[in-house]
């Protein structure tokens, strides 16, 4: 769906050929992180593409770094629910615009951007008292990755609509 530009979000589509070679480059450079920066932890979305992305990663850490980490999915990690925009032209109009209203649900029957916030600040919230002295690695997808970018950065609302993630993009966020 991805290659083809359309929204992707609880569809459960497992890695293409091209998907597979994006999380193993990114799992190598994961794996060549100074020491002290290295995951401690894994938390993952339950969706296939994130799973197998994150398991690119545990297996990368162990082969290269020696180190065992068991991934551990999280249902909050999950892609927005696009609703009836699911599988549609992720260049539109109308989705562009979707982002933009916040407390409207996205394609009429999915989840809203507040109800999208509401469950990533919470598991952020909850990562950041839990694992306060640890490197956790977040394996989840564009929509949750914006929300995740606001948590750390404030953004305008046009900032926030035109954010968007490429595929095994890995950002650094450090908790002060």
């Amino acid at each position: 769906m991805n290659a083809r530009n359309e929204i992707m979000g609880r569809t459960d589509d497992k890695l293409s050929e091209e998907g597979k070679k994006q999380a193993q480059s990114a799992a190598e450079r994961i794996a060549s992180f100074p020491k002290e920066k290295l995951p401690d932890i894994i938390l993952c979305s339950p969706l296939s593409r994130a799973k197998q992305t994150a398991q690119f990663v545990a297996d990368e850490l162990e082969k290269t770094c020696g180190i065992k980490i068991n991934v551990q999915y999280d249902q909050r990690l999950i892609e927005q629910d696009y609703g009836q925009m699911e599988g549609t032209s992720r260049l539109s109009p109308e989705f562009a615009q979707s982002k933009k209203e916040f407390a409207l649900p996205t394609g009429k029957t999915g989840e809203s951007h507040f109800q999208l916030a509401q469950r990533t600040y919470n598991i952020l919230d909850e990562v950041c008292s839990t694992y306060k002295d640890k490197n956790v690695l977040l394996v989840t997808h564009g929509g949750i990755c914006r929300v995740i970018a606001t948590y750390f950065t404030p953004m305008t609302n046009e900032e926030y609509a035109s954010w968007r993630a490429d595929n095994c993009q890995i950002d650094e966020y450090e908790i002060n």
